[in-house]
């Protein structure tokens, strides 16, 4: 049986994620899709905050 390390499950996970690079939708879920993505973004404060604050690295 494998050991598990971190460098074990990190090099599974890079291989398990690598392997999906497509997915398939129905008609129904690429239509709801396409209209996510669509939709104009949605404005959060906290994030909004976020981003224009100075950050650790700019002082």
């Amino acid at each position: 049986m494998p050991v598990l390390s971190p460098e074990n499950a990190y090099e599974a996970a890079k291989t398990i994620l690598a392997k999906q690079n497509q997915f398939k939708l129905s008609d129904e879920q690429w239509e709801a899709f396409c209209k996510a993505l669509d939709r104009p973004p949605q404005v959060i404060p906290a994030l909004q905050t976020l981003m224009t604050e100075p950050g650790v690295f700019d002082e």
